[in-house]
């Protein structure tokens, strides 16, 4: 076994220099001012950290956001969708509406549906998965970022209040809070605007009385459910058959009930987007 050369046999930088040399070595730490030669320069090297604007001074690009995709079939929420837009285009500098409903009845399609259709009108589109305070501040603190990268730099509680700063100092910007749990959730956070709209979406059916205006949003209609059933197994499918469509969401329940009167709830259940698409999935099998 070969033993290890020792430590002295490796020299350093210093040592390797030719005798009666006046430069120095730079093996190890060469932080601080370092001088070489005769008359020689002293210079120091400083690391100066990035500089970040005050909030109020920054001016988004022309296409930030981050909204979601929009389902490519949208059946049967045309007068809701006209609803949240003349609710949106409310009178006042600041306007909050909330979309409130079941779970899974469409308000998050809705909202991604409303603010694809009006993002040129808006300096800023930002989109916030709102169900808990903290997710709250954590999606303040990513748009503080992609306003001004320099903020990344800082503390989360700080890149939040960046955040806040932007939205309450310039107009024209939508902010979309999905899937709010509580009124109270958001309530610190409406207090300092002063500019902007809001569009809410929760499952929460009380409480809105203080916020903005509160839309209720209802299962699909039956026709509009089959409609949409079929529109899927087409789409995916051109030359699938769909006579079955109608006689599975009968037997499913609810998309055969009177248009008159609402459905139990238990057949209101099978009015949902998501129950629709699994039923065009044993369809198409």
């Amino acid at each position: 076994m070969t033993t290890p050369p020792c430590r002295d046999e490796y020299p350093s930088t210093s040592s390797a220099l030719p005798p009666n040399s006046r430069g120095i070595g730079l093996g190890g730490d060469s932080s601080g001012i370092n001088s070489t030669g005769d008359n020689s320069i002293n210079m120091q090297v400083v690391h100066a950290a990035p500089v970040i604007m005050p909030m109020e001074q920054v001016i988004p690009l022309s296409a930030l956001g981050n909204t979601p995709a929009v389902p490519d079939v949208f059946v049967g929420r045309e007068e809701d969708l006209q609803r949240v837009e003349y609710a949106m285009a409310g009178p006042g500098p600041v306007v909050v509406t909330a979309v409130q409903g079941l779970g899974g009845v469409g308000k998050s399609t809705l909202a991604a549906r409303y603010s694809a259709l009006h993002r040129g009108e808006h300096s800023l589109v930002w989109w916030i998965t709102a169900d808990a305070p903290s997710a709250i501040e954590i999606g303040l603190a990513r748009m503080a970022v992609a306003l001004q990268p320099a903020v990344a730099g800082l503390a989360l509680e700080q890149q939040t209040e960046h955040g806040i700063r932007w939205l309450s100092s310039h107009p024209g910007w939508l902010l979309i809070l999905d899937n709010l749990e509580a009124p109270t959730d958001a309530s610190m956070l409406l207090e300092r605007m002063s500019h902007g709209r809001v569009l809410i979406t929760s499952r929460r059916a009380a409480g809105w009385h203080s916020t903005g205006t509160a839309l209720p949003l209802d299962v699909l209609d039956p026709d509009d459910a089959v409609s949409m059933l079929t529109r899927i197994i087409v789409g995916s499918r051109p030359a699938t058959d769909c006579a079955g469509a109608v006689d599975l969401c009968a037997e499913r329940g609810g998309f055969r009930w009177p248009s008159s009167r609402p459905p139990p709830t238990s057949l209101r259940l099978a009015l949902l987007p998501p129950t629709i698409r699994t039923c065009s999935s044993d369809i198409r099998r």
